[in-house]
């Protein structure tokens, strides 16, 4: 069966004039004979004229040739990305460009400006760092849902995989590598405290991580998990102090040690200079925020009330 094809003989497409049908493909597929503006004539495909996103309008050999940037010679690209005509010219652009001072930028994270000879979105790897935590983020914040089902997916098809094969010789030697590490973590106090000092590390880089975030207003997942650990404390303490609370002798030995514990905190930071110095601005800072923020609650009640007049 014969299908009944569009004829296109005269049309024009860019440079591309139809003259006329060739034949067609092994697999029956269109063609047409067209001449370019540049004179060649060449065989295309229907669908490359009439369809697609990017349709044909020049021959092959206008579609390949390029000028090279560095010398100014034409070429024929045998890649898609080929911008120059020979390594030698890659490598002299490469050196004219380092050899030009660099420009002003600036940083998509924090808005500061900086000098770079390259191409740079970034001031430094905190804010390369954020910018990546930043994109992730919302990443995972657009195909939350997407996510959520390939993870449970994922743990669910394990555990499929476990029940038809358990691997009882895997699960043994994790089991008894577990066991070894508790023993060493009840017996070792040298163990114990490399464990703490690693956890304290772990935690202050996620801490200061998730500060450069809210510094720079970024809503990173160092960030989100830092408030919900702060969250987390707030309510534990919380509950704790009420549980204190029904017991007049438990909570007066709490507010003691409390005491005590601020006492030697104040004590330790007085012989830092350099944190005391740090820890007073914080506490200036603090304490002009909470004025600003009183000065502000004072002008919103003063407007309600002179709109409440007026009516």
């Amino acid at each position: 069966m014969a299908f009944k094809t569009k004829d296109l003989s005269g049309q024009t497409f860019g440079k591309l004039r139809v003259l006329r049908q060739a034949e067609r493909t092994a697999s029956g597929l269109v063609q047409w004979l067209c001449r370019c503006a540049c004179g060649r004539e060449e065989v295309i495909r229907a669908a490359y004229l009439t369809g697609g996103r990017h349709p044909r309008t020049e021959c092959t050999a206008c579609l390949t040739a390029r000028t090279c940037p560095q010398c100014g010679a034409r070429f024929t690209a045998t890649k898609g990305n080929s911008t120059y005509c020979s390594p030698e010219c890659k490598r002299l652009s490469l050196l004219e460009r380092l050899r030009e001072p660099p420009k002003p930028r600036i940083c998509k994270a924090c808005g500061s400006e900086f000098l770079s000879s390259r191409p740079r979105s970034s001031c430094s790897e905190a804010c390369h760092a954020a910018l990546r935590a930043a994109s992730a983020a919302a990443y995972r914040d657009r195909n939350r849902d997407t996510l959520r089902e390939q993870w449970r997916q994922t743990a669910q098809a394990r555990r499929d995989r476990d029940k038809e094969t358990p691997d009882l010789a895997l699960r043994a030697s994790v089991r008894k590598a577990i066991e070894r590490q508790m023993l060493r973590r009840k017996t070792d106090a040298e163990y114990r405290e490399l464990l703490k000092t690693r956890r304290a590390l772990y935690h202050r880089r996620k801490v200061e991580a998730a500060r450069e975030q809210q510094r720079h207003g970024i809503d990173g997942k160092e960030l989100r998990q830092y408030r919900q650990s702060l969250e987390h404390q707030r309510r534990y303490s919380q509950a704790r102090r009420d549980a204190l609370r029904q017991n007049p002798e438990a909570y007066q030995a709490y507010l003691d040690a409390m005491r005590e514990h601020r006492h030697r905190w104040y004590i330790k930071l007085r012989n830092d200079p350099q944190r005391l110095a740090a820890w007073r601005a914080k506490q200036r800072e603090a304490a002009r925020q909470q004025a600003l923020a009183g000065l502000a609650n004072v002008g919103q009640q003063l407007i309600e009330k002179q709109e409440t007049n007026h009516e």
